[in-house]
């Protein structure tokens, strides 16, 4: 069928080397897919990486007239931050994507950060209800949560 070599390579292109998941055929043909079926979808909510180079391609998205939403929680889009580098045109790009787009925020600094673009936030906060689970007001009887990530200032 197809050369083990030859799914490595293309997984690798596509991103998937970055995760213990193994890939398969059919994930590869998703992900060639995937913008293609983009093209021919009204309504379009999407969560990239701040100045991402896939804003050419949401940029395009936005040129056929999509209803697109931007989800994003990063909070440094007017400053110079060392996780992100930021290229002149794309910058430029990024700014004519996002100025009157809808962007998702999940708290108030995200939304005050995306307005330098005129962006319309929508204050949509994390999916956690505080007055339900709370630690403190629980019973414990030895269900536990366990999270998985980074809790960083950065992430809102």
């Amino acid at each position: 069928m197809y050369d083990s070599r030859f799914i490595y390579l293309v997984a690798k292109f596509l991103g998937f080397g970055k995760s213990k998941k193994k890939v398969s055929v059919q994930d590869i043909c998703f992900s060639f897919i995937a913008p293609f079926k983009l093209i021919f979808t009204e309504n379009i909510v999407v969560g990239f990486a701040p100045y991402s180079h896939w804003i050419y391609y949401l940029f395009f998205l936005r040129l056929l007239r999509k209803n697109i939403m931007y989800s994003t929680s990063w909070p440094y889009w007017e400053i110079d931050h060392r996780f992100v580098h930021k290229p002149f045109l794309n910058r430029k790009i990024w700014y004519y994507f996002l100025k009157d787009l809808k962007v998702i925020a999940p708290t108030r600094k995200v939304a005050q950060s995306v307005k330098i673009f005129q962006a319309v936030p929508l204050i949509l906060p994390h999916g956690i209800d505080l007055s339900i689970f709370n630690s403190r007001k629980m019973e414990h009887n030895g269900i536990r949560v366990l999270y998985v990530g980074r809790l960083v200032k950065e992430k809102g």
